[in-house]
């Protein structure tokens, strides 16, 4: 692996956030938060710190701001911090709805670059992350 990652997790369930910590710890330092409007403000201040988030797993179904619309702000942000097409973070929406249209939607229209419907298989996320290449 050539660096450690900064990643964020977004998750309400106590139990699912600490499952995909202890999948993740070994890539990096791990933030987790447990509603999209946390996430929200741990991704900007990542920015502002000149540390930005490598990897955001985000839930959908969260208190205060849902998982996509927490997505849809993310991606907007990192427009007005001027990052270039193809260097955004990469998010994996891990979810219990396996819907095709929220499925299909969150592709093309929020722009997530992995969707994971639980229950999550270490081996499922790991294929993931490295097909994004992040290791």
């Amino acid at each position: 692996m050539s660096k450690m990652l900064h990643i964020l997790i977004a998750e309400d369930d106590v139990l699912s956030q600490e499952l995909i910590r202890g999948y993740l710890q070994s890539y990096g330092e791990c933030v987790t938060v447990d509603d999209g409007e946390s996430a929200i403000r741990e991704f900007e201040n990542a920015f502002k710190s000149g540390k930005p988030f490598d990897l955001v797993c985000m839930d959908i179904m969260m208190p205060n701001i849902d998982g996509i619309e927490a997505v849809t702000t993310m991606r907007d942000m990192e427009k007005d911090f001027g990052v270039d097409p193809g260097n955004e973070v990469q998010i994996i929406m891990i979810t219990a709805i396996g819907d095709s249209k929220t499925i299909m939607d969150s592709f093309y229209k929020h722009g997530v670059n992995s969707y994971i419907v639980k229950p999550l298989i270490k081996e499922k996320l790991d294929d993931e992350i490295k097909r994004l290449g992040l290791i």
